[in-house]
């Protein structure tokens, strides 16, 4: 599975930018408020629903079955560095006069082409 064409064509990254600047205080918030979701969704109870006590013992399907969310934010931490970085550096609207930054960018926006 290639989770960066599967998020373009899908509209993950689009999404994953809608807030993109960092700038303001809104989006890293927001940013935030969907990993605390996706905690409370994926990380707290095991593959069974059932509660996730202090001590216990993961199995092998409690990882694999979360897999997919961790990529899914490692993916959005990626697009959103690279947005942020962009804005940051002053890259988004001029043409980029060092080619090794403009790299850098661009790889940070696909990060998970190695862990598909």
């Amino acid at each position: 599975m290639d989770l960066v064409r599967d998020a373009e064509v899908s509209g993950l990254i689009d999404t994953w930018l809608h807030c993109s600047d960092g700038m303001s205080k809104q989006c890293p918030s927001l940013w935030a408020e969907e990993s605390f979701e996706d905690a409370l969704r994926w990380a707290y109870s095991d593959e069974h629903g059932l509660e996730v006590l202090d001590g216990a013992e993961l199995s092998d399907d409690y990882f694999a079955t979360r897999l997919h969310v961790v990529r899914r934010r490692l993916g959005a931490a990626g697009v959103r560095l690279g947005a942020v970085l962009e804005n940051a550096l002053g890259q988004k609207q001029g043409a980029v006069t060092n080619p090794k930054l403009a790299e850098m960018l661009t790889s940070l926006q696909k990060p998970m082409l190695l862990l598909s």
